[in-house]
């Protein structure tokens, strides 16, 4: 099955182009340049260099696609945007998605898979989220609400199911965990609050699998939340972290302080609370966890980031 990925040779892009060349499939990735085409053809699929806000090649190779993948998202973990510029990144992301949509529309796709983030939620305290409902969007994904909009719209215009996936903070060796784990080892990363508040999270290994499943199953208009299905706080989480490092766990620091230092969107992001269900994922996907608790997940990731984490460890106060 011809499948387009868009966002390619980007952290998740680089994942599920991987295994949906293992699984098969001709995978055509949008990439910004030569540079990022090779690493997707060094995953095993092919790219067609492009941008989504300007028409070109990449147009007819979405037409030619069974399945379309929208894998980007409008701002990354390290971004000190305000509020303004996340407006204006968002804004240019949903005329890229929509266009993605629009040139898909007379073509072969049967789906139309697009990315968002449980963020989208908003903050639910203890609650467990199964599927989005009403979207709440919080931190990173504040300025999403409007573009969720235009997107399903676009969708029921092109009569294309969409398939909105919410992954929970998804973590490898890049992106947010990567930058968490070198500020932890230069000593200058904090708790956004208490860290009292729980977060979901997946493999990023996993989260792969499941798109697969998703490209191979789902041809109806669906919204599925994905994560390991085993929330934790964020002070165990970071602490689990440190620990396994042999260094001392992070300060908690006051969210107003943390917002000062580090900028109000990535607090917000980090002091969200959101537990994520994946019971109906697994009902319609055949999706099981590997790293179904995020302990084994952060030593198979510090592995493969040439890290060897300490076996046994006790939590060390800062």
């Amino acid at each position: 099955m011809k499948v387009f990925v868009s966002g390619a040779a980007g952290f998740l892009g680089k994942a599920v182009v991987a295994e949906l060349a293992k699984r098969g499939h001709e995978v055509v990735g949008l990439v910004h340049n030569e540079a990022k085409g090779k690493i997707v053809e060094g995953l095993g699929g092919r790219y067609v260099v492009g941008d989504l806000l300007k028409e070109g090649p990449w147009m007819d190779e979405v037409k030619d696609s069974y399945r379309v993948l929208s894998l980007s998202l409008p701002v990354k973990f390290k971004d000190r945007a305000n509020l303004d510029t996340m407006v204006e990144c968002n804004v240019k992301h949903a005329k890229s998605v929509t266009n993605l949509i629009r040139a898909a529309k007379h073509g072969e796709a049967r789906s139309i898979i697009v990315t968002y983030d449980t963020m989208c939620f908003g903050d639910k305290a203890d609650s467990w989220v199964e599927e989005p409902g009403s979207l709440k969007p919080a931190g990173f994904c504040r300025p999403i609400g409007n573009s969720y909009d235009d997107i399903t719209r676009a969708g029921k215009d092109a009569g294309i199911p969409l398939v909105n996936v919410f992954p929970g903070r998804v973590y490898g060796t890049d992106g947010w965990f990567a930058y968490m784990l070198e500020r932890i080892q230069k000593g200058t990363w904090g708790l956004a609050g208490d860290g009292g508040n729980f977060m979901s999270v997946i493999h990023i290994d996993d989260l792969a699998a499941a798109y697969g499943e998703i490209v191979e199953r789902l041809t109806h208009n669906e919204s599925l939340a994905l994560a390991d299905g085993n929330p934790c706080t964020q002070k165990a989480f970071t602490e689990y972290l440190a620990g396994a490092l042999g260094l001392p766990a992070p300060k908690a620091m006051d969210y107003h302080e943390f917002a000062e230092k580090e900028g109000i969107m990535l607090a917000e992001s980090l002091a969200t609370s959101v537990m994520v269900s994946s019971a109906k994922a697994v009902k319609l996907l055949d999706f099981a966890p590997v790293y179904h608790d995020y302990k084994k997940g952060i030593v198979a990731v510090m592995k493969a980031m040439g890290i060897q984490p300490l076996t046994s460890f006790t939590v060390k106060a800062a």
